[in-house]
């Protein structure tokens, strides 16, 4: 289990992180620098996202769902859907262990399964 010390180092290294990529998008999308390299902005990397934005859209995904429960796979869909960008190179992964995550916390729950893919709908909790 993780403790206080551990979450509060990590949280300062996410925020470093996003801070450098936000910094370096902002020098690179200088218009000078742009004439000079002709570097479209749409190729730039996507900043790395705050530590637990997955768990937290994966969370609101499930709240407005009913109660018949979905695959990761069609979350994973719904999410790219609504224009969520990814930085996990297997997001069905990383939707997977938010799902976990949030199981553990009472704020998701296995309700079935369809073939061989668990049906997932909000907790007791949420």
């Amino acid at each position: 289990m993780l403790d206080l010390a551990t979450i509060e180092k990590r949280l300062a290294q996410a925020k470093e992180d996003v801070a450098f990529y936000e910094n370096a998008k902002r020098i690179l999308s200088d218009p000078r620098l742009q004439a000079e390299n002709d570097v479209p902005q749409d190729s730039l990397p996507p900043a790395p996202r705050a530590y637990g934005e997955v768990k937290r859209s994966v969370q609101s995904y499930l709240l407005n769902l009913g109660d018949d429960g979905t695959t990761t796979a069609e979350i994973v869909k719904a999410m790219q859907k609504d224009g969520f960008v990814f930085t996990a190179k297997v997001p069905i992964v990383a939707v997977n262990e938010a799902l976990q995550s949030l199981a553990k916390d009472g704020l998701a729950k296995h309700v079935g399964k369809r073939g061989l893919s668990v049906l997932w709908t909000k907790g007791e909790q949420a």
